[in-house]
């Protein structure tokens, strides 16, 4: 869809989570959406029901940046969610590292929201999203998506994943009990098909991953998809001589 106006991360558009005086959100409420769009809105993306949060997939930000500083400042999106509920970066303000911008706009995409509605029926509309980017540690699986969530996993953020030993070694392969597909956006660069990313992860005692890296890098988008998504994976606790070990798992993802 097509608008006539530039799409900036404006002020004007509802946030996805209140502030308190801080500007902290860890701890605010996420499904805190302006009930109804400003009347001065383009017709095209007013609604009279806000759009809700479905699934929501924890961000990863690269371990890379930060190994050099805790916290990556602060990032503001303006989030295009169209009619089927589905979810893209239309602008964005801070995360200018195109690393850390990637990271996000791949988070984003995996994301899915009950679309807002006008007069009944599904209709697109745009939401600003505000964000502090920081390694913060969480007490339960109920994860805030605004930050990278290290629960049990800031300690290994400065770990060499070539220093623990791998999966191979365990007393029996890893066994998944949450694992979505790596889907790789859309390759305009026919050069890139066939093409592999290699990438590494911790995997903790309890089984959760953490602080996935790219080996041989592709394509920023592509490598962010695939880091994403590797993210998101939990498995049973490895075992090795019977007992909970931290390993490293490596990932081999073909590009179509």
């Amino acid at each position: 869809m097509q608008f006539a106006f530039q799409m900036s991360v404006d002020s004007s558009f509802p946030e996805c989570a209140r502030h308190d005086k801080s500007e902290d959100l860890t701890n605010q409420v996420l499904l805190n959406i302006a009930a109804k769009s400003p009347a001065n809105w383009p017709a095209a993306l007013q609604y009279d029901k806000p759009p809700a949060f479905d699934t929501v997939e924890r961000i990863m930000l690269p371990a890379a940046l930060l190994r050099k500083s805790a916290s990556l400042g602060k990032a503001r999106l303006l989030l295009l969610v169209d009619e089927q509920g589905s979810v893209s970066v239309a602008g964005m303000e801070g995360a200018d590292e195109p690393t850390l911008a990637a990271s996000l706009k791949a988070a984003v995409a995996t994301w899915k929201l009950r679309p807002a509605q006008r007069d009944g029926k599904p209709t697109t509309t745009l939401l600003t999203m505000p964000m502090i980017l920081r390694v913060a540690e969480f007490p339960s699986d109920l994860a805030h998506p605004f930050v990278q969530v290290a629960q049990g996993g800031a300690a290994l953020l400065h770990t060499r994943h070539d220093t623990l030993p791998g999966v191979e070694t365990l007393d029996a392969p890893l066994q998944a009990f949450y694992q979505p597909a790596i889907e790789i956006p859309e390759v305009n660069d026919p050069s890139l098909s066939g093409k592999t990313v290699e990438a590494s992860a911790i995997v903790d005692k309890t089984g959760r991953v953490h602080w996935p890296e790219i080996i041989t890098p592709v394509q920023e988008d592509i490598d962010a998809a695939v880091l994403h998504r590797l993210g998101q994976w939990r498995f049973h606790p490895p075992l090795r001589a019977g007992k909970p070990v931290v390993a490293r798992l490596k990932v081999d993802v073909t590009i179509p």
